[in-house]
């Protein structure tokens, strides 16, 4: 797929569907920017960071020209969307979002595997608080393809948007991407 510069392109999709690792090959493919909005939201010690200080960070990494962010904080997704050129969104089964929530969670778990500056997940977190990654996983799944159908849909964003419904629909998109 042609798709013509600048590139700013935000990846959406549900926790777990593969926004990171789908923005930071488009990074690659395009060498543009990658941003990631959970390192500019957490800090150390899974502290979030002040939602003023988290706007000023993002409208920073979003001032240059061409760039690939990925995430769902939804608090300033119209300033992300208001400069974005794409939208890839990736909408994939819920039996496929579980699978990936669970293989993920399990490996950060037990393999202390590090995220989102240097964070790690605890066992106690991942299993057994409503906070965990698979409790809003079983929240925001039907949630997210409701609310991304509607944009996909609106005129008013004057936005390409991309839509994926399967891991090898998105790998054969990403293999044909040029510029």
């Amino acid at each position: 797929m042609k798709l013509n510069g600048p590139f700013r392109i935000a990846v959406v999709g549900t926790s777990c569907s593969g926004k990171s690792t789908l923005a930071k090959e488009i990074s690659k493919k395009l060498s543009i920017k990658y941003i990631e909005q959970d390192q500019l939201f957490w800090r150390p010690g899974w502290v979030q960071v002040p939602q003023d200080e988290f706007r000023i960070a993002l409208l920073n990494e979003i001032s240059g020209n061409q760039w690939t962010i990925c995430g769902n904080h939804s608090s300033f997704k119209n300033e992300i969307w208001s400069r974005a050129t794409h939208i890839v969104w990736l909408n994939y089964p819920f039996h496929i979002i579980w699978r990936r929530a669970l293989k993920r969670t399990l490996r950060r778990v037990f393999l202390k595997e590090k995220c989102c500056n240097g964070n790690v997940e605890s066992f106690r977190h991942a299993f057994l608080s409503t906070n965990s990654i698979l409790w809003w996983v079983l929240k925001t799944h039907r949630k997210r393809q409701v609310e991304y159908s509607a944009l996909k849909s609106d005129q008013i964003l004057r936005l390409k948007f991309i839509e994926h419904q399967s891991p090898t629909e998105t790998m054969n998109w990403l293999r044909n991407l040029d510029c």
